[in-house]
């Protein structure tokens, strides 16, 4: 998984779910959340969110999404709406994205 995620960046597909995680992975949907909290301690949709989180941050430091507006940031970091977007930051940095971005810039 970790793989698909890092060099496929998959996480930034907006509908990602588990049937079409475990396409991707040629598992059965039914086996993967156990796993994944096992081995990691969070839900699929946490590790989803923690990724976009992640991907959001490198594009605030990106020449080319410095004038984009922060819902375009999170639509193209796999985010669907804003209230996911900014309750996802801020449970995985602490911060708004708004904060964020201006210490990124």
């Amino acid at each position: 998984m970790e793989k698909i995620f890092d060099e496929e960046e998959i996480f930034l597909i907006g509908d990602l779910n588990l049937n079409k995680l475990s396409e991707q992975l040629g598992k059965y949907s039914h086996q993967l959340p156990q796993v994944i909290n096992q081995k990691t301690g969070l839900s699929l949709t946490e590790i989803i969110n923690k990724n976009r989180v992640e991907y959001a941050i490198k594009l605030f430091g990106n020449q080319l999404y410095q004038q984009e507006k922060l819902i375009d940031i999170a639509y193209a970091s796999g985010f669907n709406n804003k209230v996911t977007f900014y309750n996802s930051f801020k449970k995985n940095t602490g911060f708004s994205p708004k904060k964020c971005r201006l210490e990124n810039e």
